[in-house]
């Protein structure tokens, strides 16, 4: 009898410590759209191929006119994985104006990092609602290809609102390196300087410059841009992910003061000497950044979820506070705190200045004068990014730093 009960207890642990399945299709898990098809919108506008996994049901894809299907959605995950569901969402489809538009069959194939494609199956998505089919591959999986096969009916248009692929990561996240030089016809030339998890680079539009943390593939960074001499400012957030070979990059991006998604950062490899960064990357300082900007934005503190106790990786950017503090002894910081909008306002507000008071003490345990320090919570009220996708809720769960004069 005991035998069984410890067995029972130790598969129930076992149970309770797998982790959480995530959508391994969702941009703010590293995945990388390679290829889609003709469609309806571009970038992040209305019913782009961004919309079919941005991981909100505000916003779907929608194929180009006259192109129905078959439409093919081809992606690249982080690391690899064990796919478990696969979840068709037509809900929100405009199917009162446009009736049969909803996808109809589904097909869903998988590869390793290398080799062929294996169908994981066919699967019919419901006019207007959506629904769950189990999936499992033989081998773990690393790219992904969807194919909209048919729709309802519709002759011109096939409309999805968003596709998850849910399962688990398995083995470690690979290590990155994103340093190098990359150009979009929108931004020009942009180049990325990358230090341990530190991520530093500048664009030849508007003197644009950023810095951030990346985790994985994928970063979260604060830009700034600066014209007429520098007396006209431009701030934001963005977070975007690097192909592992570098010859793409992926990203969103949002303006200060604005909760929706301003635009893309879509970026390849240059072609020739006349697409290559003219800019050179900041210095990676925050005391320089402070003393230019004032305010330094950080995404490299990590907390758990509902805890104020930083984790073990966020050690490197305490580290680069405290250089600064150590740098400049007249320096005073008000050291703020940011969290998305989980949960009701009085506990994000409460969560948000127990967490500024953990960094403010691990910097006086280090030997900084409690005097040249402030904590203080914002909670959810200073957002800089939208909430309704995993991706903005991330930008917005952040720690700041104010330079007090």
């Amino acid at each position: 009898m005991k035998k069984l009960l410890f067995l029972l207890l130790a598969l129930g642990a076992a149970f309770s410590a797998r982790p959480e399945p995530v959508d391994l299709l969702d941009f703010d898990q590293g995945t990388v759209l390679l290829s889609a098809p003709p469609s309806y919108g571009s970038g992040v506008g209305s019913w782009a191929p961004f919309g079919l996994s941005d991981g909100s049901r505000k916003a779907g894809w929608c194929s180009a006119q006259g192109q129905p299907g078959p439409a093919e959605f081809v992606y690249e995950l982080e690391q690899d994985a064990e796919p478990r569901t696969l979840r068709i969402v037509n809900t929100g489809v405009q199917e009162d104006g446009y009736p049969g538009i909803s996808a109809r069959t589904v097909s869903l194939w998988a590869a390793g990092a290398s080799g062929s494609y294996e169908k994981l199956g066919t699967f019919e998505a419901p006019k207007g609602g959506e629904k769950e089919f189990p999936v499992s591959s033989a081998s773990p999986v690393r790219r992904v290809k969807v194919v909209v096969e048919r729709n309802w009916g519709h002759a011109e248009f096939t409309e999805i609102m968003e596709i998850d692929l849910l399962g688990q990561k398995v083995g470690s996240m690979p290590r990155s390196d994103v340093s190098g030089e990359y150009y979009s016809p929108q931004w020009s030339g942009l180049r990325m300087k990358q230090t341990g998890a530190r991520v530093d680079g500048c664009y030849d539009f508007r003197n644009g410059v950023f810095s951030g943390e990346i985790e994985g593939r994928v970063a979260r960074v604060a830009w700034t841009e600066t014209e007429d001499g520098g007396r006209s400012k431009y701030r934001g957030t963005a977070t975007f992910v690097v192909a592992p070979d570098r010859s793409i990059v992926r990203g969103i991006y949002f303006r200060e003061g604005e909760e929706s998604v301003a635009g893309t950062w879509d970026l390849e490899a240059p072609r020739g000497a006349e697409q290559r960064p003219r800019c050179k990357p900041p210095g990676t300082g925050l005391a320089e950044e402070l003393k230019h900007n004032g305010r330094v934005v950080l995404y490299g503190i990590h907390f758990d979820s509902n805890s104020d106790v930083p984790g073990p990786d966020s050690e490197p950017t305490l580290q680069r506070i405290l250089e600064a503090l150590q740098g400049d002894v007249s320096l005073k910081l008000q050291i703020e705190g940011h969290t998305d909008s989980t949960n009701t306002d009085a506990y994000n507000q409460a969560l948000s200045e127990r967490r500024a008071k953990a960094v403010v003490q691990w910097l006086t345990a280090k030997g900084i004068a409690p005097v040249r320090l402030q904590a203080k919570g914002f909670g959810r009220m200073r957002p800089v990014a939208g909430n309704e996708t995993a991706q903005g809720r991330a930008l917005n769960r952040r720690v700041e730093l104010l330079r007090i004069d």
